[in-house]
């Protein structure tokens, strides 16, 4: 009878649609612990609440990560204390992650270690109004707007198709979804041998 439970629950987990990251993050600033530094992923629409959490006093915050068909594991994360000072947390390189548990479940754990201030822009970011304009390196990426601020921390991916500016770079543009402060354009991009490289953009304010 144990058995036959134990199987039941292994057939369970491997049919289960929804998965998890259990993330334990530090974050530091100059070295130094930094409190109220917003842990998130790039996308909220696939994950399930919460999408953004914050660091406590001692610049530490756990949080489970979850995504329906989705696993939050194999996705990059940001770790920003504002829209001028944020660092994308690529998987396998800056965090990676491990099974929880036995049989075939979908639930994952990692540590995170992040310091910032994070690298200098390489994307440039304009805006006029509710319409806006990124450009970076030629390089096939998957963009997001990140809006961040002291209020909240969200993010959307960016369905607009690039265009070419001129000889190795391009442009991409589109409509703010949200009225909130602290825009910053992310964008993951492959860099060959299954290697990705991050970039980040200039903030805007509010439109």
């Amino acid at each position: 009878m144990k058995l036959l439970t134990a199987l039941a629950a292994a057939a369970s987990f491997a049919c289960d649609p929804v998965y998890s990251l259990h993330l334990r993050a530090r974050v530091t600033d100059h070295g130094a612990p930094l409190a109220g530094a917003w842990v998130m992923g790039l996308d909220s629409a696939s994950l399930r609440p919460p999408v953004a959490v914050r660091t406590g006093a001692d610049g530490t915050v756990e949080v489970e990560f979850r995504g329906f068909l989705r696993n939050p594991a194999a996705d990059p994360l940001a770790v920003a204390a504002g829209a001028g000072a944020i660092l994308i947390a690529l998987p396998d390189r800056d965090f990676i992650a491990h099974k929880r548990g036995l049989f075939f479940g979908h639930a994952s754990e990692a540590i995170l270690d992040a310091a910032l201030p994070g690298p200098p822009p390489e994307l440039s970011l304009r805006c006029e109004g509710s319409s806006c304009e990124v450009e970076g390196p030629d390089l096939p990426c998957a963009v997001y707007e990140l809006y961040i601020d002291s209020s909240g921390a969200q993010g959307h991916a960016l369905a607009a198709p690039p265009r070419t500016a001129e000889v190795g770079r391009q442009k991409v543009s589109f409509k703010r979804s949200s009225p909130a402060p602290g825009l910053v354009v992310a964008a993951v991009c492959a860099v060959g041998e299954g290697k990705l490289r991050a970039l980040v953009s200039n903030p805007i304010a509010s439109p």
